[in-house]
């Protein structure tokens, strides 16, 4: 699985771009600057087919506008299941840093976990929603997992720390 971050240097929020080698790709959140996304699609010569949105917290959504006109792609929001020429993305709810969180499972090897649940800690909000939400829902995940987190580096499973 190809994957390209871009992190805003204030914020340091994190955008992603995720594809299967060939396949369709998917950006993970706006926040970060886009033009390293846009490059890599290029360069992998892949198609976005969405954005997936982990909470519609503004250092999250910021370019979503620009990559929606540029693509034509919709941006998607709630739990579901979507498929796309090989490319399985499942939603997953995950409230607690925010009431809209979502969690999204990218072809059983990746998860974007937006800001519930980062390298080393887990986002704050509701304590007991964020709670449920990685004890839950999160935490299920095989263990070989790769987590995507919001903010900060990546991790290289489920149960890094």
């Amino acid at each position: 699985m190809l994957v390209e971050k871009s992190m805003h240097p204030d914020w340091l929020s994190s955008a992603f771009l995720v594809a299967p080698e060939g396949g369709p790709a998917v950006f993970v959140d706006a926040g970060a600057d886009i033009a390293p996304l846009i490059e890599a699609a290029e360069r992998w010569g892949t198609t976005p087919v969405a954005i997936l949105r982990t909470h519609g917290h503004h250092d999250h959504v910021e370019n979503e506008d620009e990559l929606v006109r540029r693509y034509s792609i919709p941006v998607l929001a709630e739990p579901g299941e979507w498929k796309w020429d090989g490319l399985q993305v499942q939603a997953h709810a995950t409230p607690g840093h925010s009431d809209d969180g979502l969690s999204f499972v990218i072809a059983d090897e990746l998860v974007a976990t937006g800001d519930t649940l980062f390298r080393d800690a887990v986002g704050g909000g509701d304590v007991a929603a964020v709670r449920q939400s990685v004890m839950e829902v999160l935490l299920e995940l095989p263990d070989k997992t790769r987590v995507l987190p919001g903010l900060t580096e990546p991790c290289p499973v489920i149960r890094c720390g």
